[in-house]
């Protein structure tokens, strides 16, 4: 075999060995990126406590939404008014509710303080499958009113729930929770009226606050 040819030969086994380490380069890329799209950057190490609202932080600290809403039970105005911080520690808070984790679904919503850590006297909150059989229940629709700042862009999940308490007579209460919303001048993408909140880019109510089946029975 001549010089020139000996020197094809070897180029074409060059080539034909950088093919396969080609595909194993991209074929790892893609499986970086089917774990990445799973993953939501919040995993708990920067979230806390706004007063009581608990507020979920990314890991990397680029953005926050709101969770859970402890409340202690009682209806005075300062408990039934839930604020929505621009910012937690510097990190601006963008949603109502969102995904954590792999994505698990972590909504806005209101809660008995008791799953809390926050140290707050409470109402007597119980559950209505353990009451005995001749306990007066009665319902009573309730608001909270939700002031919302100027980041927040995102409605990502809101749950309305019943929560039942027991008042000093015996009887139990359930508190059937809904929203009225106070939106700030300097909100871009959201505005208030009438305690609705609607959207700037096309005047009509926030879908995902008024569809059917955003409640959840307490």
């Amino acid at each position: 075999m001549s010089g020139r040819g000996l020197k094809r030969h070897v180029s074409a086994r060059k080539n034909g060995a950088r093919l396969p380490l080609c595909f194993v380069a991209v074929s790892v890329l893609l499986v970086l990126l089917i774990g990445l799209s799973g993953c939501t950057g919040f995993y708990g190490k920067n979230d806390g406590l706004s007063g009581c609202l608990s507020v979920r932080v990314s890991d990397w600290k680029t953005r926050a939404f709101a969770a859970e809403y402890y409340w202690d039970g009682f209806t005075s105005a300062e408990t039934l008014t839930i604020d929505i911080p621009d910012e937690y520690k510097g990190t601006p808070v963008t949603a109502l509710g969102g995904y954590i984790g792999t994505g698990v679904p972590t909504p806005f919503t209101v809660v008995p303080s008791t799953n809390s850590q926050l140290e707050l006297d409470h109402a007597d909150f119980v559950v209505l499958s353990q009451l005995e059989d001749d306990t007066v229940i009665n319902y009573e629709e309730i608001y909270f009113t939700v002031n919302i700042g100027k980041n927040l862009k995102e409605i990502n999940s809101v749950i309305r729930r019943n929560i039942p308490i027991r008042m000093p007579d015996g009887t139990v209460t359930v508190y059937e929770i809904d929203y009225r919303f106070n939106c700030s001048e300097e909100n871009r993408t959201f505005y208030s009226r009438d305690g609705i909140l609607y959207n700037r880019s096309d005047d009509k109510p926030v879908a995902k606050l008024y569809q059917s089946g955003s409640g959840e029975a307490g």
